[in-house]
């Protein structure tokens, strides 16, 4: 399902299955070393085109970004790309949805 080029090396191809990508999954480098550029923007952009078309079929996705970088505006752009664009919903203080997170949260002292 998910076909991910490889740095080294160099030419290899790294393949998640459906089966694979219901597991854990973990990505690690140094910052600024291409993590979201090699892995998280290829894998986001397979997952949302997959089986885009076929809604009992179509991949669904739970995104925690807590950088707030621009990780939405891809997602919203593949998702637009694919015809899923009506499939995004983001929760934060200030987009489509609101989510009080510390609405219940009270001071311990």
């Amino acid at each position: 399902m998910i076909k991910l080029l490889c740095y080294e090396p160099a030419g290899q191809v790294l393949t998640l299955s459906p089966d694979d990508l219901t597991r854990h999954v973990l990505g690690l480098g140094a910052t600024g070393c291409g993590k979201t550029t090699g892995l998280v923007n290829p894998l986001l952009q397979q997952v949302i085109a997959h089986h885009a078309g076929d809604p009992s079929r179509k991949a669904g996705l739970l995104i925690l970004d807590p950088k707030e970088d621009d990780t939405r505006d891809k997602v919203r752009t593949d998702a637009r790309d694919e015809g899923r664009l009506n499939d995004v919903v983001i929760l934060s203080n200030t987009d489509d949805s609101f989510y009080g997170y510390f609405t219940d949260f009270r001071r311990l002292d």
